[in-house]
């Protein structure tokens, strides 16, 4: 039996350093503007209380207040930005599955006894490509019927 290498998984290097790029910006992305938004609240909120003088009741009703604004402009940040990386995670995944569809489509015409008519090709940008190839060459030998299958 092969040995499991540490990293085993990486097979098919391009699309996973691409996702995990797509990931690294969008989760920066979403930080920065956590970040950036929280900073400018606590600025506005320290600008708009520095020169009143308030009784502690009064600073913590305010403090409440700011507390809750800032929460809920935090959450509209990380609700868009969870959003924004479903979508590119879907456009990603649906770069991945739809030549997978294809290839099942192909395969399952294949069984059927019917050849594709023309070459097997996918979407530009779809990866994989050379799956297309070795599809294409599958075919070529079914209808050359130099397909043999040993057992």
């Amino acid at each position: 039996m092969k040995k499991r290498r540490l990293l085993s998984f990486l097979v098919n290097k391009p699309p996973q350093r691409y996702f995990v790029m797509m990931q690294f910006f969008m989760f920066a992305g979403v930080m920065l503007f956590l970040l950036y938004g929280s900073f400018q609240a606590f600025d506005q909120f320290s600008l708009s209380s520095a020169g009143q003088d308030l009784t502690p009741e009064q600073l913590k009703l305010q403090l409440k207040e700011f507390y809750a604004a800032l929460f809920l402009r935090l959450l509209l940040i990380f609700l868009i930005g969870f959003f924004v990386n479903v979508l590119m995670g879907m456009i990603f995944l649906h770069r991945i599955t739809g030549p997978l569809v294809r290839v099942r489509n192909v395969l399952n015409s294949l069984i059927e006894g019917k050849t594709p008519e023309g070459a097997v090709k996918f979407r530009h940008g779809d990866f994989t490509p050379e799956l297309a190839d070795a599809l294409n060459r599958l075919v070529a030998a079914v209808k050359q019927g130099r397909l043999v299958i040993k057992k």
